[in-house]
């Protein structure tokens, strides 16, 4: 990908409005894709999609995106305002601009949201209502390079799948590895639902302490309600040495029974936290394997702080 300087980016607005840009700056945070926030009258979004993620991919982003949209804007806004990311056409009636040197682009008005000011029982309630919405969205595509986030086999296949590595092992996550594999292996969540796919805090827009809707939805897929309960519980119910606080996961699911209508079985909970712990194995696994890979999947971490994160997570 070629450095992008600020006439670059003013030459693509153009692609999608008219009006005279007077600011454009880099947002911060993303891992997946490049995001500038862009002054001209209004505030606006430019985001460059990641083309190595989904640059085979974009007829079924753009289908994903408006099923999403109808969705919300059929039952979302009912009792209260849903927000969402809302994608400008370009001025030859499409979603995406393709510049000169193949790069992908979209653009969509900026949405202020407040500072994670919600309580846990809100939090829950908003993901409960993203799940709600989600049901009318029949027909979403499984997009290859993000259908596989919640699968741990496919995770430990990549790893057993590593040989000839000029990193060194970790001896302590390989015990772990070998320990704990088989057992987490046996996990199975209920699946044929319609998710987020990365319903983490981050991603959600706050409005007066309430979960007002969600960002960063190129992530939409079928699977597991369970895993999305799972990323947003993993950075708030689980202590530094992998414990599960139940009481912060009690707050979340009567939130979310709240929010998507339904309440969850003392099985059904037991469930949710071995695919919490699962969950979070996983993640720790990616963040291993691309450390002895050196394949650069997490953007921005160095292969140090890769192996920081793994060990945080799985030991």
């Amino acid at each position: 990908m070629g450095i992008i300087n600020n006439m670059d980016q003013r030459k693509i607005t153009r692609s999608f409005i008219d009006d005279p840009v007077t600011d454009i700056r880099e947002l911060k945070g993303g891992h997946i894709n490049r995001s500038f926030l862009v002054e001209a009258g209004e505030r606006y979004v430019l985001q460059r999609v990641n083309g190595a993620l989904f640059g085979g991919h974009i007829d079924a982003l753009e289908n994903n995106y408006v099923l999403y949209a109808n969705a919300c804007e059929q039952d979302g806004n009912i009792n209260e305002e849903w927000l969402f990311p809302k994608w400008l056409k370009t001025k030859t009636g499409q979603y995406f601009h393709t510049d000169e040197d193949g790069e992908i682009w979209r653009m969509y008005k900026y949405i202020e949201s407040d500072d994670n000011s919600g309580n846990l029982l809100s939090i829950g309630e908003g993901l409960g209502k993203l799940h709600s919405i989600l049901k009318h969205c029949d027909g979403i595509i499984n997009i290859e390079t993000t259908r596989h986030l919640h699968d741990l086999s496919f995770y430990y296949e990549k790893f057993c799948d590593l040989h000839e590595l000029k990193t060194p092992r970790d001896n302590d996550i390989e015990h772990i590895i070998e320990q704990m594999i088989k057992d987490l292996l046996n996990v199975h969540v209920p699946a044929g639902d319609v998710i987020h796919g990365d319903a983490k805090t981050s991603n959600m827009i706050f409005r007066k302490g309430k979960v007002a809707g969600f960002v960063d939805l190129d992530t939409i897929m079928n699977g597991s309600v369970y895993d999305d309960l799972c990323d947003l519980a993993r950075g708030i119910c689980v202590d530094k040495n992998g414990a599960i606080d139940t009481e912060p996961l009690a707050d979340i699911l009567k939130g979310y029974g709240r929010g998507a209508g339904i309440s969850f079985k003392k099985d059904e909970t037991e469930l949710l936290k071995q695919n919490l712990v699962k969950n979070r194995f996983m993640l720790g696994l990616r963040y291993y394997t691309d450390y002895l890979s050196g394949a650069g999947y997490f953007a921005g971490m160095t292969q140090v702080q890769e192996l920081e994160r793994a060990r945080r997570l799985m030991l």
